[in-house]
């Protein structure tokens, strides 16, 4: 049997996230046909060129034309630490991080929705590259 010792840690680690902000209100709605429209942001802050934190958030607002039931807003933020010096930095810090922690507000919305006693949304899976290429067009 073959020995290999490979290094599997990720130069990217993730140590935890904070719930920053949660909103939610209910609002009269007959129409039970709706998109979900979620506005979704961004923002890493760094602390030095090792530790950052990656601030992620979700705002849903109904409109005339979607008149969803409820309007929410929750903005998470996760902390970081990179060991890396090489082109991975950029990759790691501004798309890996977003991806490790957007599950969680996935997550996050889920479950005040359903402590709402409304039916739970979940936020579909994202392309986070392409999310985020939007993101920086705006």
């Amino acid at each position: 049997m073959k020995n290999n010792n490979v290094n599997m840690n990720s130069s990217l680690q993730f140590k935890g996230y904070t719930v920053n902000h949660l909103f939610f209100e209910n609002k009269e709605s007959t129409n039970n046909s709706y998109n979900v429209m979620p506005e979704l942001m961004s923002e890493i802050k760094f602390e030095d060129d090792k530790k950052f934190s990656v601030v992620l958030g979700c705002k849903i607002e109904p409109t005339e034309e979607n008149p969803f039931p409820f309007s929410l807003e929750v903005i998470i933020t996760g902390n970081f630490e990179v060991e890396c010096s090489d082109s991975n930095y950029d990759t790691l810090v501004n798309k890996n991080s977003v991806a490790i922690l957007f599950p969680y507000l996935r997550s996050t919305i889920s479950m005040l929705t359903l402590n709402a006693n409304k039916t739970p949304l979940v936020l579909p899976t994202v392309n986070i590259v392409k999310m985020l290429e939007k993101l920086d067009e705006v």
